[in-house]
């Protein structure tokens, strides 16, 4: 993928992006089904982050959500993955966590609620990004 930010909004129960798909320097936002992703972005992603770490983690417990077939419960319940390396949003927001450590960085933000007010951010975005001649335009 040759896109500085990856937006994946679906209700695949099957991970629809991997690790491999990925490059350097790529963000990288899941607002779907916890299932559109796969593990290996879990696991190799430089920063993972999350409105609320909390939830996250319960949205994915398949005991308490059993549609919501995903790799983040297992990864942690088998040990490959700490709950405490899922950064909470307010933490970059406050500046108590970095955001990235570097351009080649890949990072993630999870959103097991997604909806309108990613989607509302995401155009305010674009339309700034428009109004400063910033990006490329991508013909689908």
């Amino acid at each position: 993928m040759d896109a500085d930010i990856v937006l994946v909004a679906t209700n695949s129960r099957r991970p629809v992006v991997t690790y491999a798909d990925l490059r350097p320097g790529q963000h990288v936002t899941s607002m779907g089904a916890p299932g559109e992703i796969d593990e290996s972005i879990l696991l190799n992603a430089d920063q993972i982050v999350a409105p609320s770490r909390g939830e996250e983690i319960d949205r994915s417990n398949p005991a308490v959500f059993p549609h919501n077939e995903g790799p983040l419960w297992r990864l942690i319940q088998d040990g490959r993955l700490e709950p405490a390396s899922i950064v909470q949003l307010g933490s970059i927001i406050t500046g108590d966590v970095t955001p990235r450590n570097g351009p080649a960085d890949i990072n993630l933000f999870r959103d097991a609620r997604g909806g309108v007010g990613d989607v509302a951010l995401a155009s305010w975005v674009y339309d700034r990004a428009l109004e400063r001649g910033l990006g490329i335009e991508v013909e689908l």
